[in-house]
């Protein structure tokens, strides 16, 4: 059994240095941003693949991803201090982090779905040791975006002072911006991730760590957080109060919810399971059955 884990081990740390030795290959070679996304998945893929097979556990993937993740924060971190001609930091290098959580986790999602003669063991534990890292990575985002980056964008259509209540004024005034333009879609696309995009994950994991709790109490959450983030940036005098930053946040919020129903639901059909479903267990203790 030693044996097999120091095997498993070595393996996971071989096609680990492998992946990253190819994906910055890649983002050196390759002038296509389409080409080395592509080259990232298809390595996460294909040492995913290898891995589930030859441990027959969900597990190895993911420590296959942690330690790809662990670094590309390493190499993001040395080329943001050493900001050199030859190794400069570029936004870039963070869909390294971004597919090396994804792609395997996408991948065992899918192996589980179809695991009906429970060949692979421990995907509950392969996903919730998963969104734990995925969490932690979250919340600095959060941190950061909300509180940390206090873009522009953010305070476009008024003064700092000031608070908009007008639903979607923000976002009108940065169309015909663009219409005329004096805004980009870069602008659109930021003022949107950050207002929107930005808490599907958070619609997500409150449905999933609630899904046993009333709607009233789900709800409740999904209304409060984007009104929380809100107050505590009036408060700390970190951005204007608008309207439109509650009503993304709370859409957002809710799209995220529905992809959980609907990833519920799909497991449902397949398996006829729900997603996460851990199956009793018994034992016999005193001559009773225990479930």
């Amino acid at each position: 059994m030693r044996h097999s884990s120091s095997q498993s081990a070595t393996l996971i740390i071989v096609l680990g240095i492998i992946t990253m030795v190819l994906q910055l290959t890649s983002y050196y070679l390759l002038d296509s941003v389409l080409l080395i996304v592509g080259t990232t998945i298809l390595l996460n893929l294909l040492c995913s693949h290898i891995l589930l097979e030859k441990s027959l556990n969900f597990e190895s993937c993911f420590s296959y991803s942690l330690f790809n993740i662990f670094l590309s924060i390493i190499i993001i971190l040395v080329s943001f201090l050493a900001n050199t001609s030859v190794f400069a930091f570029e936004q870039l290098l963070l869909l390294f982090v971004a597919f090396n959580w994804l792609v395997p986790t996408l991948y065992c999602m899918l192996r589980s779905l179809f695991n009906k003669s429970d060949k692979y063991d421990n995907f509950n534990t392969f996903f919730r040791n998963q969104s734990i890292v995925f969490l932690l990575i979250y919340a600095a985002v959060l941190v950061y975006v909300l509180f940390l980056h206090n873009a522009e964008y953010i305070i476009y259509a008024t003064d700092m002072d000031s608070i908009n209540v007008i639903p979607f004024l923000t976002l009108a005034i940065l169309i015909e911006d663009f219409i005329v333009g004096s805004a980009s879609l870069t602008d659109i696309f930021h003022y949107v991730i950050n207002s929107f995009i930005l808490f599907l994950p958070f619609g997500f994991y409150t449905m999933l760590t609630m899904r046993r709790k009333s709607r009233f109490a789900r709800l409740s959450v999904i209304l409060l957080f984007p009104l929380s983030i809100e107050a505590i940036q009036l408060l700390l005098s970190l951005g204007k109060g608008d309207i439109d930053d509650i009503l993304f946040g709370i859409i957002g919020s809710l799209m995220g919810a529905l992809g959980y129903f609907i990833l519920n639901e799909i497991f449902l059909t397949f398996t006829d399971e729900e997603f996460l479903y851990k199956r009793p267990s018994y034992s016999f203790y005193k001559n009773t059955l225990h479930y």
